[in-house]
């Protein structure tokens, strides 16, 4: 009889596991989809009994967490701005934003139904987590990067990987604090600052004439269309339909061909070769680099860049041929186009974060590498990698070298819509790779209305001069 109870009850309690199991698997798997739509209001009270995940830089230093004070949830970031145009910002009034958005449901773990976190916080006598985010970014040249941008109102730095697409650092200015308080105090000014708008992540929002550096997409057109034995009599400017183009200072170099005309970065040297090979194959150059193209990018939203689709007249395929009249670039994109120079004509995918950490089972989901496409032949890849080479050994990206580390790049000085009020307030650009011989890293500077562009191959100095100390 006690055999026939005890059959009973183990009965009752395998069946009993059997129909929790059941439910658990229908809501965990088939409902998934359903629970990871629920809003910001739903997954903010959801923190009374799941805290939302820690953001982490590749080395494990805490970046954001959530506290809870008197059963109120609030989202802390320890370095109030520096990470604000990276992770973004995370409150039940404002919503959320960057990073912060995009894996909110990682970090709330909201694909997972409320009984099974309930279930697991009995199991384990504690709250359960949301999952953590490892980011790709080290905190020290994040930091570092801050400081060199500081000086200037407007700008971007970035700091990638061109083989794998890793984001080392990527610093924007004008920031904002995004601790709720002081978002929350801020808001409506920050929100209608017309003039700076600090919520806009100027390295992949913004858009920005490109000026001399995209003589990189120009040089690849010329290549490709067979017109790089082009030479030119510069005498320091030249007219073209009443629109005058001039070399900085004016300067004169006398006879140019590709190589001499790229290391001096002579505007009258590429504003003809434009002319000469024709608006076709700069648009099919530049459209080969992702110009005028939508990114999937499943970080972050990366502007859609502009190369003008019609060009009637020669001055202005003159001007595009330099990177003005309306051709406009975000820093990322720049980037972008200078990791496939030195990765043999591939574009890789760029990510912030390297992996997804579960607090309910310790798994791990790493982010894997992707090319976005292969834009450029590798045997033209490699004669402007030559090319941006001597750039910085003798010509005018002098300002970024640092002894023995074979640095490459191209600068910049770009025309704006302020430029005719002040001469002086041009985009500072500065983009490069380093080494040469097998490069690693990738450093795109834009000082927006700041002046020279060796004021950017200065800055970029500074980023290299801090990647190999903390690197090597």
């Amino acid at each position: 009889m006690n055999n026939k109870k005890i059959i009973y009850v183990l009965v009752f309690f395998s069946a009993l596991f059997l129909s929790l199991a059941v439910y658990l698997t229908t809501v965990g798997v088939y409902k998934k989809s359903e629970y990871a739509k629920k809003d910001l209001g739903r997954s903010l009270k959801r923190e009374t009994t799941v805290l939302r995940g820690d953001i982490y830089d590749k080395n494990g230093e805490k970046l954001a967490y959530t506290k809870i004070e008197k059963n109120k949830a609030t989202r802390v970031y320890p370095y109030k701005n520096l990470y604000s145009h990276l992770i973004g910002y995370y409150t039940e009034k404002r919503g959320s934003s960057l990073l912060e958005n995009r894996y909110t449901n990682a970090l709330n773990s909201a694909s997972v139904s409320d009984d099974v976190v309930k279930i697991a916080s009995f199991l384990n006598n504690k709250k359960a987590k949301g999952s953590d985010l490892y980011l790709t970014v080290d905190h020290r040249l994040q930091k570092r990067c801050s400081e060199i941008l500081s000086p200037y109102k407007e700008g971007a730095i970035i700091v990638s990987n061109p083989k794998t697409g890793e984001i080392y650092a990527m610093v924007s200015k004008p920031d904002f604090d995004p601790n709720e308080n002081n978002l929350y105090k801020n808001w409506d000014k920050m929100s209608t600052d017309d003039k700076l708008f600090p919520f806009l992540t100027r390295a992949t929002q913004g858009l920005y004439a490109p000026g001399s550096t995209y003589k990189i997409v120009t040089g690849a057109a010329m290549l490709k269309s067979g017109h790089s034995s082009f030479t030119v009599e510069d005498k320091g400017k030249i007219e073209i339909n009443g629109t005058t183009i001039k070399n900085a200072k004016s300067k004169a170099y006398g006879n140019l061909n590709f190589e001499s005309a790229f290391a001096h970065s002579s505007n009258v040297y590429f504003a003809l070769a434009g002319i000469d090979m024709g608006k076709s194959a700069l648009y099919e150059a530049s459209e080969s680099f992702m110009m005028n193209k939508d990114f999937n990018i499943h970080d972050f939203y990366l502007a859609r860049s502009v190369f003008p689709e019609k060009i009637e007249y020669d001055d202005s395929l003159a001007l595009a041929s330099i990177g003005q009249d309306k051709v406009l670039l975000s820093p990322m994109h720049l980037n972008l186009i200078t990791c496939a120079i030195a990765n043999d004509g591939k574009m890789p995918e760029p990510y912030l974060v390297l992996k997804v950490k579960s607090n309910l089972d310790g798994t791990e989901k790493t982010t894997s590498q992707k090319m976005l496409k292969q834009v450029l032949d590798a045997q033209y890849a490699q004669i402007i990698k030559d090319n941006m080479k001597t750039a910085v050994e003798s010509g005018t990206g002098g300002g970024a070298a640092i002894f023995g580390k074979n640095i490459c790049g191209k600068t910049g000085t770009a025309e704006n819509e302020k430029t005719d009020e002040n001469p002086n307030l041009t985009h500072s650009w500065f983009t490069s790779f380093a080494p040469y011989e097998n490069p690693e890293v990738c450093v795109t500077v834009l000082l927006a209305y700041s002046g020279s562009s060796s004021l950017a191959a200065a800055a970029a100095r500074q980023v290299y001069a801090s990647y190999y100390n903390i690197f090597k």
